[in-house]
């Protein structure tokens, strides 16, 4: 018996991969290192430009229709959110932390909507095979005895005839007549029945030997599938607690200089300018930094926290120039070599 089922891919012989479409996960494999590349030269614009013009049009779907199509799926959906990762990572370093938390959570969205894909096209996939075994395990143990019955009464028959045969034993008239015209006749019947109850017997035994491996594939499936959710979740949970964090150290700071200033009439909080000011005032807020991207990284927040900060536009042009951040050029006075 032939089930019209999907198998997984691990029992799908195909030659088409050789010639199949090159993945999402390919695409970022291939592009990572010059994005990487950008990102330690401090091209922190070009870098996520270059992330978002990877990005297709529209998300990958979850497809079905076989083994191989299931893995490209999965490929583009691994390929798709790591794109997304690196290009929220990129929109970061520019300083555009909020920008970076929505991409965080389309990243999110797009998870849980394949995961859901996955789960309804398993479950799909599940009802046949599930049906199938349960009708397999019911039809052999009606129908196992029966075939072992018209087995042996076939072999009798035939140990019989193979014994007349050879004069080893002989039938008076009636025995003969009862031989051709009732048991042989009724034999024939018996074989094709057996033949039938063996053939689709060996169809479900086929079916139950491959039904762990299907489930195996579904669990794997539905669990890949899962841990994208949580990486996705993780993620953004990671993104929104650096944003809140921020939020809330500028917002006790600002209370703490109203505080310390209440008798300064001309004392003014100016959104986030004062913060700022500070931060870029104690320069080892900056130079403990370890790398010269990270601290591009931090100035560039700065830089998006309060636009125009001169001390920071100060620090990001000496980084991208190779220098210190707080390198200041001597003058050279007039009249002097």
């Amino acid at each position: 018996m032939r089930l019209p089922l999907i198998v997984p891919a691990a029992l799908t012989l195909t030659l088409a991969a050789q010639t199949a479409p090159q993945t999402l996960t390919q695409t970022f494999n291939t592009e990572l290192s010059g994005v990487n590349a950008m990102l330690n030269q401090l091209k922190f614009q070009e870098a996520a430009a270059k992330v978002q013009s990877l990005l297709p049009a529209s998300a990958p779907a979850f497809e079905a229709k076989d083994g191989q199509t299931m893995g490209a799926s999965f490929d583009n959906a691994r390929g798709y959110l790591a794109l997304l990762r690196l290009n929220a990572n990129a929109v970061a370093a520019t300083g555009q932390w909020e920008k970076s938390q929505e991409i965080h959570e389309q990243r999110l969205a797009f998870a849980k909507n394949f995961a859901e894909q996955v789960d309804k096209s398993m479950t799909t996939l599940e009802a046949p095979w599930t049906k199938a075994v349960t009708e397999g395990k019911a039809y052999i143990a009606e129908k196992g005895p029966k075939a072992a019955s018209l087995k042996e009464s076939i072999e009798k028959l035939q140990g019989e005839i193979k014994a007349l045969n050879e004069k080893k034993v002989t039938f008076d008239k009636k025995q003969m007549e009862d031989l051709q015209k009732v048991r042989i006749p009724q034999a024939q019947k018996d074989e094709q029945e057996l033949g039938e109850i063996e053939a689709r017997m060996a169809g479900y035994q086929d079916a139950l030997k491959r039904y762990p491996m299907f489930q195996k594939m579904v669990a794997d499936n539905r669990k890949d599938a899962a841990d994208m959710v949580k990486d996705a979740d993780e993620a953004l949970a990671k993104s929104k607690t650096s944003v809140a964090a921020q939020a809330e150290e500028i917002k006790t700071f600002n209370a703490q200089q109203l505080e310390k200033n209440k008798k300064n009439k001309k004392f003014k909080i100016e959104g986030n300018k004062n913060w700022v000011d500070a931060v870029m005032n104690d320069k080892s807020n900056l130079t403990k930094i370890d790398t010269p991207r990270n601290q591009a990284q931090f100035v560039s927040r700065l830089l998006v926290l309060d636009p125009g900060n001169k001390a920071a536009q100060s620090a990001l042009d000496n980084l991208k120039a190779g220098r210190e951040p707080f390198f200041v050029e001597k003058k050279v006075r007039k009249g002097k070599k």
